[in-house]
């Protein structure tokens, strides 16, 4: 059970901030992030296409 809701000390993703366009798609590509590590749950284990991946990076650097 988590002790608070995960939206609280979840990384901010608009505008993508914190990773390279090549950082994301691997991450959304392999669920490892850019520190080597697997997604912690509750994110599942995403297995995007790298077109896939590379749109939602453009969505969210679109974002304000």
């Amino acid at each position: 059970a988590w002790s608070e809701p995960f939206a609280f000390w979840a990384p901010r993703i608009a505008g993508l901030p914190q990773h390279t366009d090549e950082e994301f798609v691997r991450l959304m590509t392999t669920g490892v992030n850019r520190d080597g590590r697997h997604l912690m749950l509750p994110m599942p284990q995403f297995r995007m296409t790298e077109e896939d991946a590379l749109a939602i990076a453009a969505y969210l650097r679109s974002l304000p």
